[in-house]
């Protein structure tokens, strides 16, 4: 069968480590002290912590919040790229 593609469409991402819910658009204490709560009250397969999930095994996030998403959320705090 002859599938066409769909139109374009226009998105905007997230700014990375912005995980305090409603986004600012800036990383700032709000967002490191989000991650260390959900870390605190972590769970296996978290959905409604996904904007503290930065990263898991091989750099993808990986439903877990751990000690990797705590420095990955303070190294974009500090400035540094992802």
């Amino acid at each position: 069968a002859n599938e066409l593609p769909s139109d374009p469409a226009m998105a905007t991402t997230g700014i990375w480590g912005d995980a305090k819910e409603p986004g600012n658009g800036l990383v700032n204490l709000d967002d490191i002290l989000e991650v260390l709560d959900d870390f605190a009250n972590s769970c296996v397969a978290c959905t409604d912590k996904l904007g503290s999930d930065l990263v898991g095994f091989g750099g993808s996030p990986d439903g877990n919040v751990a000690l990797d998403d705590i420095l990955a959320v303070l190294s974009a705090f500090c400035g540094h790229p992802f």
